[in-house]
Parts: C-alpha cells; structure tokens; sequence
C-alpha cells in the first residue's frame, strides 16, 4: 500500500509538470517524444516500474529526478520499439499475438489490483505486451537465422554461459483477485492443499526425484538470471 500511494503521489507531481498547473481538465498525455505521444497510464506503468527498479536496487526512493528519467527512458524505448516496428512493416505472428493476450489477462490476474490503483487499465497492460513482443519480432528480424546480423546459436550459448545463472522452479501463486479486482489471499483451504502440495514436491525432490518428475504433465521452463549487471 505504501509503494502504490508513493507512486500515486510522485505521478500527480510529475504529471503537473508535463501537463501545468490550471484549472482545466487534465491531458490524457504525459508527454511527447518525437512526433510519439505517450498517453498517462502507459507513463505510469512505467514511473511504476522505475519506482520498483529503485526499490530493489535500495536507490532512493525520494529522488523524484531520478525515478522520472528512469520512467522518461522507458518511454523512450516503448515509442522507439513501436516505431521501428512500424518503419519496416513487420507483423506480429498468431503465436505473438497469442502471447500478448496470455501474458496481458495472467498480468491483470496477479497484478490488477495494483494496477488499478496506480491508474493503469487492462488495456494498457496489452500495449506494454504489444511493444515486448514487437521487441522479440525485431531482435529476431536483425540477429535471428537468416538476418543481416545474425548471431549464431554458439554465440547466444556462450553469452548466456558467461553472464547468466539457469534453473528451474515450479511456481504457486497465494493469492487471487475478488470480485473488485482487488488482489486478496486464497481461501485457506486452498491456501493449505497447495502448500501441501509443494511440500511433497519438495520432499520428493530432496529423496533424488527430478524436477520433471514432481512436476508431472506441467512443462517446466528455464529460468535465466543475470550475474553481471551490465548484461
């Protein structure tokens, strides 16, 4: 609750700024880079994420100058991601599209409450996801198997090896959003039968039983994170 006031509060500073200080009903953008407007609740999505990076990064929180040029950046990036997919014509495959829409309603599953709160609309939960995948498509388009640039699979497997650490999880989520959106525990029955069950899978793990294994039909995928912070 603190993050989500602090948030709000930065965002109605930081949008007086760009919009002025009047009387007048205020602007539905935040502010203009190029041609590109950039509307209000996708500027604060992204003065969330800045406001999260700080968090976890133990920056300070209070450097309002900061977290906006770190929110200004993410702009940056969302309109020169969507106009450089635009500039070549690339379209989005079925499989994309796909993932746009699954990742956009398990988002707002999890996260909506705080969302809402932050001012920010399932609808542009699906434009952040919109420009994700338009990134993928471009990344594919300039280094994949074929392009002009492209990186081979020896060249992708030795940057991971040196700036990344691989494993597996199987994930349980405890909580779940009511009937307001708002995100709330599960009951505890099931709050009990799943912790249960992760205990099992946890006892069976340490008996020698592989992460497949626990896991039954659910596909496990890996996980990568960074151990270098310029990566």
């Amino acid at each position: 609750m603190k993050k989500v006031l602090s948030v709000a509060l930065l965002l109605a500073v930081l949008l007086s700024v760009f919009t002025g200080c009047s009387s007048t009903p205020r602007k539905k953008t935040a502010l203009t880079i190029g041609k590109a407007e950039v509307d209000n609740e996708v500027f604060s999505y992204y003065l969330d994420a800045a406001y999260s990076e700080a968090e976890k990064s133990g920056a300070d929180l209070n450097d309002t100058n900061a977290l906006m040029e770190r929110a200004v950046d993410l702009c940056c990036r969302y309109v020169g991601t969507t106009t450089m997919f635009e500039q070549i014509s690339l379209k989005l495959d079925a499989e994309s599209r796909k993932a746009i829409s699954d990742d956009s309603e398990e988002c707002w599953r999890l996260y909506g409450g705080h969302y809402t709160k932050a001012g920010v609309s399932k609808s542009t939960i699906g434009k952040i996801e919109t420009v994700e995948q338009y990134r993928t498509a471009l990344l594919l388009y300039y280094f994949g198997e074929g392009s002009e640039y492209e990186v081979s699979e020896e060249e992708i497997e030795y940057y991971f090896d040196q700036n990344y650490v691989e494993f597996q999880a199987i994930v349980g989520y405890l909580t779940t959003q009511d009937e307001n959106g708002k995100t709330v525990e599960l009951p505890w029955r099931e709050l009990a039968d799943l912790r249960t069950e992760f205990y099992t899978k946890r006892n069976r793990m340490n008996e020698g039983a592989s992460l497949a294994e626990v896991n039954g039909d659910i596909e496990v995928s890996p996980i990568f994170v960074s151990v270098n912070s310029s990566a």
